[in-house]
């Protein structure tokens, strides 16, 4: 079982994650019921349920919350008068919500005299359905009307078309059950992110005085956008054991078999309970880590919490593999690129299974000409802010950041089954980038609106974005790196299948190296730029894209050196002190907390530290030292960050937020797996004491400790290697044997090694160690 204290560092997080369903505690303090409550992107419940004590004349009853406590697990509160207490108890698991209403009788009135009579009261229960609030992607009217019926004095049904439906319940019978249409204006909403050429993005609610104001007038069932519900339901309070009453919710995909719902007899405690032991189970698979600085220690677990409560298992034929949602609060649907960054958590996992299977539904989702879609929705809808849609997915693609993410999946679990699952889909996609993308057929393909940039609102695309679609379209230097890894990656994967790559394959990266250092490449400001497609233009803007070609060997040694040194480690450019920004501070658009327009994204800063690493570490410890050490003050995972303050900026819950599991065990503590067994390389930051513990390379369980300049490296409790200073080296783990050789032979005075039973060999000559176990 995990140790209580990976518990403690969950304490700041107080919403709650099941399947389908998530609940935003942001409004619910000191509120009795659920308020924000957001199910797949598409309805949410503003709130679901506010509970209400009522006399049997209808005037309210004053109540007063005086204890609460919210955590990732539960909800607890308590609420009282002078004559009752309320017991508040809500768990949501999977796709069940519970909430346990403990209710009871004091044994003393206003008076302060003994009194031990019955009290009635009325429980007044509202809620507000508001179906795709922010319009995307549903733009025909008569897909955003939803059905909302009471079935019997127990049950609510609201269902979407043959999509879902959903269940509001009751363990005591309704007294009074009504719902109506809710108008848009009696939806309030308040502005929370604005960005240039982007839409609003507003958090919605729905007051008590629409819920409640027509009493009684309205109707048993309903068509609308939105739909408001109304219950009362009598109560006796006696004096004694509390009474119980549960009320929840439900969500059902119609047309798959099991949607979890298994649990419905469980009581709110075992539902608790259930959480808990899944909780534990995650724990329990994941390398254990210990720091001297508290909040690297903090938000190392946070992240993974995150990132398993993203988890999301829609099942049936179209998305038949689970996988992780971009945010819950927002983007509920299946992203490319997102979902790349994710597998990268996923990777550290003591198990294969999640990050193995976190892409493979754009492989079953692939277009029969080769096109990757970059979003999967998980309901058919009319296209992502534009028609031409198949319903089921977009037709277009995202940056293949799968180029890196297939390799290092195969690294670390070496799964040839895996690399087989992905090797013709990807060939069929490089052909189809080349076939369909590249106008010229000189290396470089083009993206054709702002969603396949990944970044919507970046100044490079200001010119030429016009109704999301990009006129001319752009050949984009970070897109055509990542192509240049993807194509790298399927020659090396071949390799490993004993095949034959395409002799193409080679000649396409060839084009690609001679044309963005002959068209992108400019020689006056030794940066790389975008080009109008097709064509010599340069998009002057500099962007994170133009640090891009540092991933590979395309720019050779002087122009790595010019890229490093004259922007990426320049405080005028690029050093901010949460690098790396969107932006250059020397443009005049950036800002240091806005958007793609000079924020920092976490994806986009470990991107550059993983291409930094191998010939500019001391680039990439600055880096990495900044990012860190200005951004684990924040108690989530963030969709970016000020690069200035490192503040946590856009949505909360971010899955590629939780990059941060990649950051501190391969870059930290030094592990980078590969086939044979792992490179120790460990950057150089401020956070030098700590241990790492449970993590499996090659069925062996390696352990860590620094402390200062000295580490220590256990195997299976079998060997050990203790070492003075940060000297790299490469380890090789094999039945029977486990070989170390330091990429700096003279390094061999600071390493000492031991085993208990075991002999070791070691070579001054060739900087190597061999265990015989």
């Amino acid at each position: 079982m995990a140790e209580k204290w990976k518990f403690d560092h969950l304490r700041a997080l107080k919403s709650q994650f099941g399947n389908m369903i998530a609940i935003d505690e942001s409004r619910n303090t000191g509120f009795l019921g659920s308020a924000g409550v957001f199910l797949s992107s598409i309805v949410q419940f503003q709130p679901l349920a506010e509970i209400e004590l009522l006399n049997e004349d209808m005037s309210p009853v004053s109540l007063t919350c005086s204890n609460e406590e919210i955590t990732p697990l539960s909800v607890c509160k308590d609420f009282k008068n002078e004559t009752v207490t309320i017991r508040e108890h809500q768990v949501l698991y999977d796709d069940l919500l519970k909430i346990d209403l403990s209710y009871g009788r004091k044994g003393y009135g206003k008076s302060g005299k003994q009194d031990n009579s019955s009290v009635r009261k009325l429980l007044r229960i509202s809620g507000a359905c508001l179906f795709s609030p922010q319009g995307v992607p549903y733009h025909w009217d008569q897909r955003k009307q939803i059905t909302g019926q009471i079935v019997d004095r127990h049950t609510i049904s609201i269902k979407w078309q043959d999509s879902f439906e959903i269940k509001i319940f009751s363990t005591e019978a309704f007294g009074n059950a009504y719902l109506n249409r809710i108008s848009d204006e009696e939806v309030g909403k308040k502005e929370y992110f604005s960005s240039f050429n982007l839409k609003k993005r507003y958090n919605y609610w729905v007051e008590n005085k629409y819920r409640t104001g027509d009493y009684g007038k309205g109707q048993k069932k309903v068509k609308a956008r939105n739909i408001l519900y109304c219950i009362t339901i009598p109560l006796i309070f006696n004096e004694g054991e509390p009474a119980h009453l549960e009320f929840g919710m439900t969500f059902k995909i119609i047309d798959v078999k099991d949607n979890n719902l298994h649990f419905n007899d469980s009581d709110v405690k075992s539902l608790e309970s259930k959480k808990k032991e899944s909780l534990n189970a995650l724990f329990d698979r994941v390398p254990s880590f210990k720091s001297d600085n508290k909040q690297l220690e903090r938000i190392y677990y946070t992240s993974w919490y995150i990132l398993s409560a993203g988890k999301t298992n829609f099942g049936g034929s179209r998305l038949p593999y689970p996988f992780t949602s971009v945010n819950k609060f927002h983007y509920y649907n299946q992203f490319f690129w997102d979902s790349a960054y994710h597998a990268l958590s996923w990777l550290w996992l003591n198990d294969s299974g999640p990050a193995e299977d976190e892409m493979k539904n754009f492989i079953t989702s692939q277009y029969n000409s080769g096109m990757i879609p970059y979003e999967l929705f998980l309901f058919p809808a009319n296209g992502r802010e534009w028609m031409e849609s198949d319903g089921n997915s977009t037709t277009a693609t995202q940056p293949p950041v799968i180029a890196i993410t297939w390799m290092e999946i195969y690294k670390k679990f070496h799964n040839k089954e895996y690399l087989k699952f992905f090797y013709e889909p990807l060939l069929r996609y490089e052909n189809w980038l080349w076939l369909y993308r590249d106008l010229k057929k000189r290396g470089l393909s083009s993206v054709t609106n702002i969603w396949e940039t990944g970044c919507d609102n970046s100044p490079r695309l200001d010119h030429i974005a016009k109704n999301r679609v990009l006129d001319p379209f752009l050949e984009e230097v970070d897109f055509n790196v990542l192509i240049y890894l993807l194509r790298g990656s399927l020659i090396y994967a071949a390799g490993e299948l004993g095949l034959d790559a395409p002799s193409y394959i080679k000649d396409h990266m060839d084009l690609t190296r001679q044309s963005m250092n002959t068209l992108m490449y400019d020689q006056a400001d030794a940066f790389y730029y975008d080009l109008h497609s097709g064509s010599t233009e340069k998009v002057k803007v500099k962007t994170h894209a133009g640090l891009f070609p540092l991933l590979t060997d395309i720019p050779g040694e002087k122009r790595e050196k010019e890229l490093v040194n004259r922007y990426l480690l320049a405080e005028d450019e690029f050093l901010t002190a949460c690098p790396v920004p969107t932006v250059s501070i020397k443009e005049p658009v950036y800002s240091s907390n806005d958007f793609w327009r000079g924020a920092n994204w976490p994806q986009i800063t470990w991107t550059i530290i993983y291409g930094l690493k191998k010939h500019h570490p001391e680039a990439a410890s600055e880096i990495l030292d900044r990012f860190l050490s200005t951004t684990i003050a924040n108690d989530n995972c963030y969709e970016y960050y000020d690069s200035q303050t490192g503040e946590g900026a856009g949505l909360s819950y971010q899955g590629w937020g939780t990059l941060y599991i990649d950051m501190i065990l391969r870059h930290v503590a030094g592990i980078e797996p590969e086939v044979y067994g792992f490179r120790f390389s460990p950057l150089s930051t401020r956070f030098d004491r700590f241990s790492v513990e449970n993590l499996i390379l090659n069925n062996t369980v390696i352990s860590i400790y620094r402390t200062g300049n000295r580490f220590r490296i256990r195997f299976d409790s079998k060997f050990k290697l203790d070492l003075t200073s940060a000297a790299a080296f490469s380890c090789k783990i094999e039945p029977g044997k486990i070989s170390v050789i330091l990429d700096n032979k003279d390094n061999i005075k600071d390493v000492a090694a031991e085993s208990i039973d075991s002999e070791i060999i070691i070579n001054p000559e060739s900087g190597s160690i061999l265990c015989i176990l």
